[in-house]
C-alpha cells in the first residue's frame, strides 16, 4: 500500500468487470492491467513495486507496460493540491486507473472534476448533484405535466414532495396508524432500525473476517480450516481489518512462504496473525479537521514529476521518459527477466540428482580390450 492519501484511485463510470476487459492488449500488458484492476484503492502501482510483486517481469518491462497502458487510456497520474480547514495545504499524487479505456479529452475533463469526486467534504460532481430537500410548503402543482417529464420522473417527484410534506409536519409517510411498541419508538427517535429477533433455526450471518478465513482453503489447500478454527481466529482477522489492512493484504500475509508441510493450519495461522499484526493506526482527528478541498489539480508524467504546465505530455508521458522507454525496447531490456534477476527465483532443482545425471553422461564408455594377434 502507498502512503495514506496517495496510490491507486479508481476512475468513475467504469463498465462492469468482464473476462475480456483487456483482450485488445498484448499478453504482458493485459496481465499487468488485470492485476492493477483488482488492487484496492490506495495500493502502490509504480513500476518498481510491480516488479517486486510480479516475478515474471523486471522494472524495465513493467515501466514499458505502464507506458502502453497509459497510451491505451487506462492510466493517468494526477497531482492534487489540497487545502485543509485549518489553513494548511499539501500536495498528493494519485494514479487513476480506468478499466474502460478513455481518450485524452475524457481524462482532461476528469482532472477538472476531481474536486467533486475525490476530496472529502466537497460537493459532488455536477452530474451527480442531488436536489436539496424542501423545507417550506410544497409549491402548488401545475395544471398539467411538463411535456418532457416521463412517468417515472413524475412518480419520483410526487413521492419526494409527499415525503417532504410529511417531514415538514414531523410525520413519517410510511408509519402505520397503529401504536408502535416503545422499543420501536426509541429506535426510530435515535435514527436506527429496531433490532429484530432471528427466526428459529436461522444461522447468524458470518462476518467478513470469518469469510476470509473460510476462503483460505480454496486458495491454499494446506490452510484448510474447520468451522471452529475460523470462529477462534475470527477476532484476530477482525483486528487486522480494524487497523486498516485489506482482504488481499491479509491473504498474502497468511499464504506467502508456507512451510512444507503445514502440520496444524489453525495454530500456524494464529501465530502469523499475532506476530505480523499491523501497527495501531494514528488517532483520527475531529470531523472539522478532516475537511479538505482541492485548490488545483494537474496531470503529471506517469514516471517523473514533470506536469503538463511545464512540459508537453503525450498521453500522460513526457518526452524524456518516452525516449528512455524507446531506448530500452530497442536494446531488448523489456522482455522476460533472466533467472538471476528475478525478485522471487523460480523453484530450485535437485542439485544432487542433476550432478549425478551429469556425471553419468560424462563417463567415457569402456572399450573392449584388443585380442592378441596370432
Amino acid at each position: 500500500m502507498a502512503k495514506a492519501g496517495y496510490g491507486k484511485r479508481d476512475a468513475p463510470d467504469q463498465a462492469p468487470r468482464r473476462a475480456d476487459d483487456f483482450a485488445g492488449l498484448e499478453p504482458r500488458e493485459a496481465a499487468i492491467a488485470g492485476y492493477i484492476d483488482r488492487l484496492p484503492e490506495g495500493a502502490a502501482i509504480g513500476y518498481k513495486v510491480l516488479a517486486e510483486e510480479l516475478p515474471d517481469y523486471g522494472q524495465q518491462a513493467c515501466r514499458s507496460a505502464l507506458d502502453r497502458l497509459t497510451r491505451a487510456g487506462h492510466l493517468r497520474r494526477i497531482r492534487i493540491h489540497l487545502a485543509q480547514a485549518d489553513g494548511r495545504r499539501r500536495w498528493v499524487t494519485r494514479t487513476y486507473f480506468s478499466r474502460t479505456a478513455r481518450d485524452a479529452d475524457w481524462w482532461a475533463a476528469h482532472v477538472r472534476f476531481v474536486r467533486g469526486l475525490d476530496a472529502p467534504g466537497q460537493p459532488p460532481a455536477p452530474a451527480a448533484a442531488a436536489p436539496a430537500p424542501t423545507t417550506g410548503p410544497a409549491p402548488a402543482p401545475a395544471t398539467g405535466p411538463a411535456p418532457s417529464a416521463t412517468p417515472a420522473a413524475t412518480t419520483a417527484a410526487s413521492a419526494s414532495a409527499h415525503a417532504a410534506s410529511y417531514a415538514a409536519h414531523g410525520a413519517d409517510p410510511a408509519a402505520e396508524p397503529a401504536e408502535a411498541a416503545p422499543s420501536t419508538i426509541a429506535a426510530t427517535a435515535a435514527g436506527t432500525e429496531p433490532e429484530r429477533e432471528p427466526e428459529p433455526g436461522a444461522r447468524a450471518p458470518r462476518s467478513e473476517a470469518y469469510a476470509l478465513l473460510a476462503g483460505l482453503g480454496g486458495r491454499e489447500p494446506r490452510l484448510q480450516l474447520s468451522d471452529g478454527e475460523c470462529v477462534q481466529l475470527e477476532h484476530l482477522v477482525g483486528e487486522w481489518l480494524a487497523r486498516g489492512a485489506g482482504r488481499e493484504q491479509i491473504t498474502r500475509a497468511l499464504t506467502s512462504g508456507l512451510p512444507t508441510p503445514v502440520h496444524s493450519a489453525g495454530h500456524f495461522l494464529r501465530k502469523r496473525l499475532e506476530t505480523k499484526m499491523p501497527p495501531t493506526p494514528a488517532p483520527v482527528p475531529e470531523n472539522d479537521q478532516l475537511d479538505e478541498y482541492v485548490v488545483e489539480s494537474v496531470i503529471v508524467c506517469l514516471f517523473c514529476d514533470q506536469d503538463e504546465t511545464t512540459t508537453t505530455l503525450d498521453h500522460g508521458v513526457c518526452a524524456d521518459c518516452s525516449a528512455a522507454i524507446a531506448r530500452d525496447e530497442a536494446v531488448g531490456l523489456t522482455g522476460d527477466v533472466p533467472d538471476t534477476f528475478l525478485a522471487r527465483p523460480r523453484p530450485e532443482v535437485d542439485v544432487a540428482a542433476r550432478m549425478a545425471e551429469l556425471r553419468s553422461a560424462a563417463v567415457r564408455p569402456v572399450l573392449p580390450s584388443p585380442r592378441p594377434r596370432r
